[in-house]
């Protein structure tokens, strides 16, 4: 996913509710101008992966619950968060995202986004056991477009990657407060 998705040069990336933040370091390590934030709930951090970074001056974890509140970032990263979550709940804590977002920034989802049609697909599989598990489950191109929407969020690219996952991109909506246009 660091490969494969177009992070900014410098900034500050928000590792939403990734728990370790393996994701993170390898975002780092590619972008040596970017910061970045591990923002997960307490009983998660203890086990992070920051430190293999080797840098600590860019990188550091911050407690909190992404359903009251996030970190501010040029981009806000959730890796296998929404699909925990029923569609109201997954617009609140995008809506969280889209608040916190400074000037020009993006939520960057990464989540199996899944396809039409009936060819099989890993994402499909991972739908029915998301379905049994929690409430939430894998979402279509246009399932995101519409949280997104709720959250005063555009969709503007859904990327595909080598594996079952795709990296689903938003940007604030012109006329959702408090961006400009």
């Amino acid at each position: 996913m660091a490969e494969a998705y177009d992070f900014p040069e410098t900034g500050t990336v928000v590792d939403v509710g990734d728990g370790l933040g393996g994701l993170l370091v390898e975002i780092l390590r590619r972008r040596p101008g970017l910061g970045g934030v591990l923002f997960e709930l307490a009983s998660a951090l203890p086990d992070h992966v920051l430190g293999e970074l080797g840098d600590d001056s860019r990188v550091r974890a911050q407690v909190g619950d992404f359903f009251g509140s996030v970190p501010p970032a040029d981009v806000h990263v959730l890796e296998y968060v929404l699909h925990d979550w029923t569609d109201e709940q997954c617009a609140r804590i995008s809506r969280n995202c889209r608040r916190a977002l400074n000037e020009g920034g993006r939520v960057v989802v990464v989540d199996a986004a899944l396809p039409s049609g009936n060819e099989p697909h890993f994402g499909k599989l991972l739908d029915l056991m998301m379905m049994v598990a929690v409430p939430g489950g894998e979402r279509t191109e246009a399932d995101f477009a519409r949280l997104f929407d709720q959250a005063g969020l555009r969709l503007t690219r859904a990327l595909p990657t080598d594996g079952s996952l795709s990296i689903v991109e938003g940007v604030p909506r012109c006329g959702a407060r408090p961006v400009r246009c």
